[in-house]
Order: structure tokens, then C-alpha cells, then sequence
């Protein structure tokens, strides 16, 4: 099933030549993604700060090493991170695998990541999911 295509702004990533379309209304600090107004939650004074794993798969043989480096540029551009901070080291997550916080729903979160990974690459999979609570990790490399 096709992701629910959103009104989008459209963004440059400035590494690549390639468009990245967001949410209307979603916005990107570098870190976190952020709403352009809290007005238009449902409760206004109480937003929760949600942190996402985005698990993106490629799709195809013999895909070039500098496709997985512009997709983790593109994704990058948008907040979506490669590095954790354990036992204040930060480590390198997986390969496919990805992290960003936000104030705002599951489905938003998939259509950015999705919309930046299909700027790269069209035949993908991508799987996003809150992370609540604590996690583990074992054998990660060193950033």
C-alpha cells in the first residue's frame, strides 16, 4: 500500500540534487521534527516530545555504496540520525536503522521518511515505531 500522499512544502537537500517533501505543517530543527504550532494540537499546553526508530530498506541488486550515502545525507537533512549516545559514547546504529524525536504522530514521521527515501531511492520499506521507555543495544561501533 502506497504511503497517504500529504500537501507538502518542498525542501532542497542541500548534499544532494534531489527534492525532499515534508508534511504541511511539519518542520525540521536539524535534531527533532516540530509542528509549526502548538494551536493546533489537541491539548496545546501538554506536547509530548516522542522519540521514533526508522528501519528503511533498499530494494534491488547491486545497489551502489553512494546510494546508501546520499539516503543517509537526505535522511540526515531531515533529522533523521545514525548515531546513538550509550554510556556516553556515541555509537553508530545499524545499517538501515535511525532515530528522531518529534512532537508529532506516527503516520507524519512515516511520510517524511518516506518522501526523503524515495528521493533517493524509489523501491523501498520503511517501518517507524515509538520508542517508549528504555532500550538496549549490543555490539554497535564507535561513531
Amino acid at each position: 500500500m502506497a504511503p497517504r500522499r500529504w500537501r507538502s512544502k518542498k525542501s532542497r537537500n542541500p548534499i544532494g540534487n534531489f527534492p525532499v517533501l515534508l508534511p504541511a505543517g511539519l518542520a525540521c530543527d536539524g535534531f527533532h521534527f516540530t509542528g509549526i504550532t502548538y494551536a493546533n494540537s489537541r491539548n496545546a499546553s501538554h506536547m509530548e516530545i516522542l522519540t521514533y526508530t526508522i528501519r528503511v530498506e533498499l530494494h534491488g541488486s547491486d545497489i551502489p555504496e553512494k546510494t546508501y550515502e546520499a539516503l543517509n545525507s537526505a535522511l540526515d537533512q531531515v533529522g533523521f540520525k545514525r548515531t546513538i549516545s550509550t554510556n556516553g559514547v556515541e555509537v553508530n546504529l545499524p545499517k538501515g536503522e535511525y532515530w528522531c524525536t518529534s512532537d508529532q504522530e506516527t503516520n507524519i514521521i512515516t511520510t517524511a521518511a518516506v518522501n526523503t527515501v524515495q528521493s533517493v531511492w524509489p523501491h523501498c520499506s520503511v517501518l517507524v515505531s515509538k520508542t517508549i521507555g528504555e532500550w538496549g543495544c549490543y555490539g554497535l561501533v564507535p561513531a
